[in-house]
């Protein structure tokens, strides 16, 4: 197998390149109109933790069930979306810790403070980098973010700072444990996700037991191309716990192929 995952400067770089199985955690994702607010675990980009980067489709299931998605492995790796001509896309994984909005499940337990996967794709990604190399890290960043409408990026796109928690000379496992504090929290409730291993490729029987639709996902992905850029059915977001609200007009596209 391929390997499918980079770091470094080689995942840095893919944000500026011209474009041609069951998660553990849940995927940060913002409805139309909503807000919320985050703090992130990582995205220093330091030599200790350097930022990752892969490539991954989001495939239609026979079950009905929206969105799924493969970490891809490329042709050469077995892909089977690739082998069918299904373009995947670069995205950028972050850990995040959700503390707004709460919400409630079907035995009515409240779920708050909630460690969550933030998937940014290009745009996304060429927005994160310039606060990066501004303020010398993500790990810790306070934002208030706001998806202002159905074509916009699903994990926001108008994003406020408000402040970043802990010392400035601390590392990224030392904010962490100043995240915790603060919001009384277990260490490991806020240590890093374990990426290599959440988001490692389907095999083919899991992909047959998601109910895998590779020529579905093929014919969506013209039919999107076709009308540039429909509904995206919540890009790389997805699941249930996300934001609550109702969409407008205007903002960018995040195109989920």
């Amino acid at each position: 197998m391929s390997d499918w995952f980079q770091t470094g400067k080689e995942a840095v770089d893919q944000a500026n390149k011209k474009v041609d199985f069951t998660p553990q955690t849940r995927r940060f994702y913002m409805k139309p109109g909503a807000d919320a607010t985050i703090i992130f675990l990582d995205g220093d980009n330091s030599e200790d933790e350097p930022i990752g980067n892969y490539k991954e489709h989001q495939y239609e299931s026979t079950s009905g069930h929206w969105p799924n998605f493969q970490s891809c492995t490329g042709t050469a790796g077995g892909c089977v979306f690739c082998k069918a001509g299904v373009r995947a896309y670069d995205a950028w994984p972050f850990s995040i810790i959700q503390v707004k909005p709460t919400w409630t499940d079907r035995d009515g337990n409240e779920h708050k403070n909630q460690r969550k996967l933030m998937i940014a794709k290009k745009e996304s990604m060429q927005r994160l980098l310039r606060q990066i190399e501004k303020r010398d890290g993500l790990a810790g960043s306070v934002w208030n973010i706001y998806r202002s409408n159905q074509r916009a990026y699903t994990i926001g796109d108008d994003w406020e700072f408000v402040e970043r928690i802990g010392e400035d000379d601390m590392t990224p496992k030392e904010r962490r444990r100043a995240i915790a504090k603060k919001l009384e929290l277990d260490t490991d409730q806020c240590d890093k996700i374990d990426y290599r291993e959440e988001l490692k490729p389907k095999t083919e029987k899991e992909l047959d037991a998601s109910g895998a639709d590779v020529e579905g996902t093929k014919r969506r992905q013209e039919s999107y191309r076709a009308n540039k850029g429909g509904d995206n059915k919540g890009g790389s977001g997805g699941g249930s716990g996300g934001s609550g609200g109702s969409g407008g007009s205007g903002g960018s596209v995040e195109v989920p192929y």
